[in-house]
């Protein structure tokens, strides 16, 4: 869970944080210095949106459905009482995290 969390705070911060340092140096610099950053603030505001669709790919990766499938495709043990080969069932993955 731990995991998830850092995982998420990374993404957030690696989408999020270049946005908002272009947006400050184009600010001053629109404002002190008669220069524009504009065209790199569109550029990271871009990066920034993407944020919404990688949280989408870490929550799956991080769920337990995800996780007992790859364990099945790769053929390790599945859970506790269940045969290798025995098909997972819903109660299994769904709403596991």
């Amino acid at each position: 869970m731990v995991g998830l969390a850092a995982v998420a705070l990374l993404t957030f911060v690696t989408c999020f944080a270049p946005n908002n340092f272009v947006l400050l140096a184009h600010i001053v610099g629109a404002l002190f210095y008669d220069r524009s950053y504009y065209d790199v603030y569109k550029l990271t505001l871009c990066l920034s949106c993407l944020n919404n669709c990688l949280d989408r790919f870490v929550y799956y990766f991080a769920s337990r459905e995800f996780q007992l499938r790859l364990l099945e495709y790769l053929g390790a043990r599945g859970p506790p009482g269940r045969s290798p080969r025995e098909p997972l069932l819903r109660q299994d993955y769904v709403y596991a995290l």
